[in-house]
């Protein structure tokens, strides 16, 4: 994307033409993807270059957009995880345009359940609960479960929407990314834990799950920790658990 100043970014997905690579393991398909833009475009005598490590198209690059050149060789690294290819097609200040293939393994829609159980825990565990998470399919998710657990959750974008929920209305639990614009999720909580208000109980949701990302996440006040893709079986754990914490007289 900051390759491509003007004009647009397409993103195609594609079932190839081309044979299956020998080894496929049974059962499994190709898929393409296909990622083209609008931007500086690459010399094709650079083509090479781009996937070694700390390597830029030119010193100009760099300098100009910054970086250190590791995107392309990780992501060429990933696709041959999944036994995959990645190629380039590029022409200089036209655009560029990148294709990789994957090998997966399709799933029968019948196999998966056709409804997912999802407690009513409102009732038994009654919580005015603030959602901050600033990526919108992630929310939209967030409050659709939510929902169906009996929850009508107010929603903040940063942390400084976080402190101006807080300012309106006191909030049992907070769900906190931790990463999101302006205010991130442990400044946010940084504030709320020096201030004099309501003290809410501050679950922090990350894609980080490191030991020490965790062990971050409580020292600066938060009381809980859940990884990002959130699971649905964890999140009715947290809720229980914090739930009846905050609906127990003389809780701690």
């Amino acid at each position: 994307m900051k390759f491509t100043e003007e004009g647009e970014i397409k993103i195609r997905l594609f079932v190839p033409s081309w044979p299956l690579p020998p080894d496929t393991p049974p059962g499994h398909v190709q898929i393409g993807f296909e990622i083209k833009d609008t931007g500086i475009g690459i010399e094709p005598d650079q083509f090479t270059r781009l996937f070694q490590s700390f390597a830029q198209g030119d010193s100009s690059v760099n300098r100009r957009y910054g970086g250190a050149g590791l995107g392309l060789p990780i992501s060429e690294r990933l696709v041959q995880l999944m036994n995959g290819h990645i190629a380039i097609d590029s022409t200089p200040g036209a655009g560029s345009t990148f294709t990789f293939t994957i090998l997966a393994h399709p799933v029968e829609l019948k196999s998966l359940p056709a409804n997912i159980t999802i407690p009513i825990l409102a009732n038994k565990y009654p919580l005015c609960i603030l959602l901050a998470e600033d990526n919108p399919i992630n929310q939209q998710l967030a409050l659709i479960i939510l929902a169906k657990m009996g929850y009508n959750p107010m929603v903040a974008v940063n942390g400084k929407e976080v402190l101006s929920h807080l300012e309106k209305a006191p909030f049992d639990l907070i769900l906190m990314d931790i990463q999101m614009p302006e205010m991130d999720g442990l400044e946010a909580t940084r504030l709320i834990r020096h201030g004099d208000g309501h003290q809410p109980v501050i679950i922090a949701m990350t894609a980080n799950a490191t030991r020490q990302d965790r062990d971050d996440c409580l020292a600066e006040g938060m009381n809980d920790y859940i990884s990002k893709p959130v699971d649905l079986e964890q999140l009715i754990i947290m809720l229980k658990k914090w739930g009846h914490l905050i609906n127990t007289p003389h809780r701690v």
